[in-house]
């Protein structure tokens, strides 16, 4: 379509949602029309373009580069966490785990106090009975 630019092209793509971008793709695209295209750009605002009625429209305007097939394969998510990067998702699980065994260590500990102040009130409950009443 021409461009602005003299190292690149002016292409307007229609994403996934269906709303067309008007897009400065620099260094040397090669696709066809009505093709399906990987890009890496960047927002760059919105350009107003009068339509085939003359009515203006807006545009999201981004420049971009097209990404190759074995590029786009490198910037793909994984899914899998890299040793040295933070996962939120263990943080939650070891916090958790931490305050569990917390509070079975609590429970533990409350259950030997109470029963053992429980054994000392019987034990000075029937030394009273032993001795019988004081006068």
């Amino acid at each position: 379509m021409g461009s602005v630019h003299a190292d690149g092209e002016e292409w307007f793509v229609r994403p996934g949602d269906g709303a067309p971008l008007a897009v400065y793709v620099m260094g040397a695209p090669s696709a066809d029309v009505g093709a399906r295209v990987e890009l890496l750009g960047r927002s760059v605002g919105v350009i107003r373009l009068k339509n085939r009625l003359g009515d203006v429209q807006e545009y999201p305007a981004v420049i971009a580069r097209q990404l190759v097939p074995a590029a786009a394969q490198q910037l793909q998510p994984t899914g899998s966490v890299d040793r040295g990067e933070f996962s939120l998702v263990g943080a939650v699980v070891v916090a958790a785990l931490v305050l569990i065994a917390g509070w079975v260590a609590v429970r533990a500990l409350s259950k030997r106090a109470s029963s053992h102040g429980l054994s000392q009130i019987h034990a000075v409950a029937s030394r009273a009975r032993e001795a019988g009443p004081t006068t």
